[in-house]
C-alpha cells in the first residue's frame, strides 16, 4: 500500500473495526484510556503465581466478524477465547447438524421466501393488471422486480436441497400452549386463552424440505438425546412436526426477548409453540425465514424519523443495493481525511446514510456522529453495521418499532454551565487495613491485605495482588530491575491519536496494535471476572487522608516488607503517611495504605473526581427516566399503569406520541472499551419456591456477576453493615436462554393458574423508591428468568457404548432399559434462575443488554 494513498482497509473480523465504524477517532482515544497509580509492591515480584498471568499475554486472537465486542469464555481458573462460530449447539449434538462444511450454515445469512403458489400468483397478476391502468407504471414494476428478487433467493437456497434434507436446525427453548375454547378461521395466538401443554423444554428445531410443492417446509422438534445425524436419521423420529403453510400464524411472541410464536392446528386441536434463540440475531432470522416461506408479504420500504429535524424520510432501496445487501464482506474500506477517518459502512447502511445526507444537504445540519436504532415507546435497540440485520429487522418490526436515525451520546453528565466528560479510570495496588466489617484488627492479628484496586466505569473493584498483570505497553513488569524503568503514575492510551484525529498504528502496523488492545480488552475483562468486591463510586460521601499514627506498629512492619522488601523503612515517614479513607454513605469506613505520599494523594484526587461524575450522572439519569415518563404520559394522556406496563399497553399507532431518551439508552453497550455494560440492584431467587433476595449484579462481556450487599449475624440472622460488595456469583451468560414477560410468569408463586385469558386482571402495587421513581408494574413486567440446560453427556455416551463396547456391556443396557430412559430425561426441562428488577425500564435495559451479550457469542 503506497503512504500517498489515503485509501486502506481493516478486517471486519478486527477488534477494532466496529469501533471505527460507529465512533470517532478522538472518542476511541479517549475512551480506551487508563491511568496506572502506584508503585509494584516487592511481594507482586516474589509471588510465582504472577507467571500464571503472564501466559495470557500469549492467548489466540480469533476471529469474530459482526459482532461489537469480543466474546469471552471461561475455562479453569483464566478466561479463554472461544471459536468465532456463533452456533449453540455444542460437540454432544450430532456434528452433521453443526458441521462447518454443511450446506445448512451456508443460507443462515440469507432469509428466504417461499415459492409463489399458481392460482395466488394468477390472482395477483390479475389484480395488478387492473390497478396498472391506474396508477403510475413504476410501483408496478418496481413490486414486480422485488418479487423476483425473492423468488431467486428461494429458488437458489431450497434448490439444492432434496427431499427430507435438513435446510436449517438450531437447538432452542420451545414451550407449548393449548388454545382454548372456539378458534376463529382468522385466529391469532395472543388474542386467544390458552393453558401450558408443556413447560420450557430444549430442542434440536429443524426445518426440513418435503416432497409438496405447496408445503416445501416442515418443522420438526428432537429430542435433544435424540438430534438427527448420519448414523440414526432412520431410526429416530421428530418429537412434534408439523408443515408450514398459509394456516400457520407466526409473529414475535414477546417483542423485548425476541421469542417467537406459532399457531397451528392439529386435527382439533389448536397450539402455540413459543420458540426461544439462544440470540436476537437467530431469533430474527428465524421467524424472517419463516414468514417469507408463508407467503406473508415483506415491507421494502423504509420508513426513517430523523430525530435531528424531526421528520420523516421513506427511502425505496433499489434491486442492486438489495442484492449487495446480502453478500458477506470481508473488509472495511476507511479514507483518512486531514482530519479524522471516513468509514464506508456496509452497502444498505451505507445508501441509507448517504441517502439522508443528500436530502437535508441544504439545511446546516451535522450527521458526522448519527446511526440507526430501532424504538418502541421508551427503550431504543441500536443497529449493528450489518446490511441483513437491518433488513430483516426492518421487515419484522414494522409497525411495532420505529426505524430512526439519532446523534450516537456516550457517557457525560450536563451542567448548567458546561459538559463534564468521563474521569478516566485508574488502577493500581492499594493495602487493605480494614476487613468487611470494617475492623482493623482481628481477634489475635491486625488486618493487612495487599488488593489491587482498579475502576469502571461507577464501580471500584479489588481483587488478589497475585491475580493480576498491571498495564503496560510493553513487558516493564518482567523486567529484573522494574522500579527503574516504571514509572509510579503514568497513563495507557490503546488508541494514541495526533492532533488531526489520525490513530498512529491504523494504516501502517494494524495487526500488532489490534492485537495488543485485544490483549489490553481482555486483560481488563479478566479482572472484573475476579473481582473479590466491589464499592459503588457513587455512594462514596469523602476520601481523605488519615496520619500514620492510625495505623499499628504490626501495619508497619507489614508496609515496609511487603512494598520494598525491607523492614527497616518502617521509620521513613514518605512511606508510612500514604494511607487514606473512604467513607460511604452507609457510614462503613474502608481504611488504604498506598505506595507512597505522592501515591496517595493521587488516588485521593482521581476517586474524588470519579465519586462526584458519578453521583450527579445518577442524579441526572433518574431525572431523564421521570422527564420522559412525564412526556409520554402527557402526549397518550395516560396514567402511571400504562406507562409501567407499556408492552401490554400501548398500541403501535400510539408510536408516534412518544419519546426515548438517548443519553438513557446509549450506544456504549455495543461499544467493546466498555466493560462494564449494566449495573444495579437487582432481586433474585435460584429457586421457585425461594424468596427473593436483594443483590448488587454487573453485566461484563460473557458474564452475569452478583455481589451480597450485606452480611447476617450467624445468632441473630440480623442484618450487619459491610464495607464493600462481596463476590456471591458469577453466571456465564453464553450458554443460557433468557426470557421475560408472560413467560417469566410462570417462575412466580402467585401464578396459580396456567390459563390466561384475554381480559388480564390488575395485580399491580405502587412503588415508590429512595430516589424519586414511582411505579404500577404487574410483577410479571419487573421480572425476567435465565434459563440453563443440563450436561447430557450420560445418555450420549451410553447410546454409543452400546455399539462399541463388548456385548456384555450392550446385554445389560438392553436388561436395564428404564434406567437408560431415567439418564436420557435428565435435564431436558434445565433449570431457571429468575430475577426482579425495581422497575419495567430497568427490566427493559437488562434484558437488552444480556441479549446484546448473547449476540456476540
Amino acid at each position: 500500500m503506497s503512504t500517498d494513498d489515503p485509501n486502506f482497509t481493516i478486517p471486519k473480523a478486527s477488534y477494532t473495526a466496529p469501533l471505527i465504524s460507529l465512533l470517532s477517532s478522538d472518542v476511541i482515544s479517549q475512551t480506551s484510556k487508563c491511568m496506572f497509580i502506584g508503585g509494584i509492591p516487592a511481594v507482586w515480584h516474589n509471588d510465582k503465581s504472577t507467571n500464571i498471568m503472564t501466559s495470557s499475554r500469549n492467548t489466540s486472537v480469533p476471529s469474530f466478524e459482526n459482532h461489537l465486542t469480543v466474546p469471552i469464555g471461561h475455562k479453569k481458573g483464566l478466561l479463554s477465547l472461544p471459536s468465532a462460530s456463533n452456533e449453540s449447539l455444542q460437540c454432544s449434538i450430532p456434528m452433521s447438524v453443526t458441521s462447518r462444511n454443511s450446506r445448512m450454515l451456508l443460507e443462515l445469512p440469507h432469509p428466504i421466501t417461499q415459492l409463489n403458489i399458481e392460482t395466488i400468483n394468477q390472482e395477483k397478476t390479475r389484480v395488478s393488471k387492473r390497478l396498472r391502468s391506474l396508477t403510475h407504471k413504476s410501483k408496478g414494476k418496481r413490486r414486480d422486480k422485488i418479487r423476483d428478487f425473492r423468488d431467486r433467493i428461494l429458488n437458489s437456497l431450497i434448490s439444492p436441497y432434496q427431499s427430507g434434507e435438513i435446510v436449517r436446525a438450531d437447538r432452542m427453548l420451545v414451550m407449548i400452549k393449548e388454545i382454548v375454547g372456539n378458534v376463529k378461521e382468522n385466529f391469532d395466538g395472543d388474542e386467544l386463552e390458552s393453558r401450558v401443554y408443556e413447560r420450557w423444554k430444549e430442542y434440536i428445531v429443524v426445518l426440513r424440505r418435503t416432497y409438496s410443492s405447496s408445503e416445501p417446509l416442515m418443522l420438526q422438534f428432537y429430542d435433544i438425546a435424540k438430534a438427527p445425524n448420519a448414523d440414526n436419521a432412520k431410526q429416530q423420529s421428530p418429537r412434534v412436526g408439523f408443515s408450514l403453510n398459509s394456516k400457520i400464524s407466526a409473529k414475535f411472541y414477546n417483542i423485548l426477548d425476541k421469542s417467537i410464536s406459532l399457531t397451528a392446528r392439529q386435527g382439533d386441536d389448536t397450539f402455540s409453540y413459543i420458540l426461544k434463540c439462544n440470540n436476537q440475531t437467530k431469533a430474527l432470522r428465524w421467524l424472517y425465514f419463516i414468514k417469507s416461506s408463508l407467503g406473508h408479504d415483506m415491507n421494502t420500504m423504509f420508513n426513517i424519523y430523523i430525530h435531528h429535524v424531526g421528520q420523516f424520510l421513506q427511502v425505496k432501496i433499489p434491486e442492486n443495493i438489495l442484492e449487495k445487501a446480502v453478500q458477506s464482506i470481508e473488509e472495511v474500506h476507511i479514507r483518512e481525511k486531514k482530519t479524522g477517518y471516513e468509514v464506508q459502512h456496509s452497502v444498505l447502511l451505507q445508501y441509507l446514510k448517504n441517502t439522508i445526507k443528500a436530502k437535508f444537504k441544504h439545511e446546516n445540519i451535522s450527521f458526522s456522529n448519527s446511526w440507526f436504532c430501532f424504538r418502541f415507546y421508551d427503550r431504543l435497540e441500536w443497529v449493528a453495521d450489518n446490511s441483513e440485520l437491518l433488513f430483516i429487522g426492518n421487515v419484522l418490526y414494522t409497525p411495532t418499532f420505529q426505524l430512526e436515525y439519532r446523534t450516537i451520546e456516550l457517557t457525560s453528565v450536563y451542567t448548567p454551565t458546561y459538559k463534564l466528560e468521563e474521569p478516566v479510570p485508574i488502577e493500581g495496588f492499594l493495602a487493605r487495613l480494614t476487613s468487611t466489617s470494617g475492623r482493623s484488627k482481628g481477634l489475635v492479628h491486625d488486618f493487612y491485605k495487599i488488593s489491587y484496586f482498579f475502576t469502571n466505569k461507577n464501580l471500584l473493584f479489588f481483587t488478589k495482588y497475585y491475580r493480576v498483570l498491571p498495564p503496560a505497553s510493553e513487558n516493564y513488569f518482567l523486567a529484573s530491575q522494574v522500579s527503574s524503568k516504571t514509572p509510579i503514575v503514568y497513563e495507557q492510551c490503546l488508541y494514541p491519536s495526533d492532533g488531526n484525529g489520525h490513530i498512529a498504528w491504523l494504516r501502517d502496523d494494524f495487526t500488532t496494535g489490534d492485537d495488543h488492545c485485544f490483549s489490553e480488552f481482555e486483560r481488563r475483562t479478566q479482572q472484573i471476572v475476579r473481582a473479590e468486591g466491589l464499592i459503588d463510586l457513587s455512594r462514596i460521601v469523602q476520601v481523605r487522608a488519615i496520619p500514620s499514627s492510625t495505623m499499628s506498629h504490626t501495619q508497619k512492619l507489614l508496609s515496609a516488607h511487603l512494598w520494598y522488601a525491607s523492614s527497616g523503612l518502617i521509620d521513613n515517614e514518605e512511606i508510612q503517611d500514604s494511607c487514606f479513607e473512604i467513607e460511604l454513605a452507609t457510614g462503613c469506613v474502608i481504611k488504604l495504605q498506598a505506595h507512597s505520599r505522592h501515591v496517595r494523594d493521587r488516588w485521593i484526587l482521581h476517586l474524588q473526581l470519579l465519586s462526584q461524575f458519578w453521583a450527579m450522572h445518577e442524579q441526572e439519569q433518574i431525572q431523564r427516566q421521570i422527564a420522559v415518563r412525564s412526556a409520554n404520559l402527557n402526549n397518550l394522556n395516560a396514567c402511571e399503569y400504562v406507562d409501567s406496563n407499556a408492552g401490554q399497553q400501548i398500541n403501535h399507532l400510539e408510536l408516534k406520541y412518544t419519546e426515548a431518551d438517548t443519553k438513557i439508552n446509549n450506544i456504549s453497550s455495543m461499544i467493546s472499551t466498555t466493560l462494564v455494560l449494566k449495573s444495579g440492584f437487582l432481586y433474585h431467587k435460584r429457586k421457585k419456591h425461594s424468596t427473593f433476595n436483594q443483590f448488587f449484579a454487573l453485566l461484563c462481556p460473557g458474564f452475569l456477576i452478583l455481589f451480597n450487599i450485606f452480611k447476617r449475624s450467624k445468632n441473630t440472622g440480623a442484618w450487619k453493615k459491610t464495607s464493600y460488595f462481596e463476590h456471591y456469583l458469577t453466571i456465564p451468560i453464553s450458554e443460557c436462554y433468557i426470557y421475560a414477560g408472560f413467560a417469566a410468569e410462570l417462575d412466580l408463586l402467585e401464578s396459580k393458574s396456567e390459563t390466561r385469558g384475554t381480559q388480564l386482571e390488575r395485580h399491580s402495587v405502587p412503588r415508590l423508591h429512595t430516589n424519586g421513581w414511582r411505579s404500577q408494574e404487574e410483577e410479571c413486567s419487573l421480572c425476567f428468568t435465565l434459563w440453563f440446560g443440563k450436561k447430557r453427556n450420560i445418555s450420549n455416551y451410553e447410546r454409543n457404548i452400546s455399539k462399541q463396547q463388548a456385548k456384555p456391556v450392550a446385554l445389560h443396557l438392553e436388561k436395564n432399559p428404564g434406567l437408560i430412559k431415567m439418564v436420557a430425561k435428565l435435564g431436558l426441562t434445565g433449570r431457571s434462575v429468575m430475577f426482579m428488577t425495581n422497575s419495567r425500564q430497568d427490566r427493559d435495559q437488562w434484558v437488552s443488554r444480556i441479549l446484546g451479550e448473547m449476540d456476540r457469542f
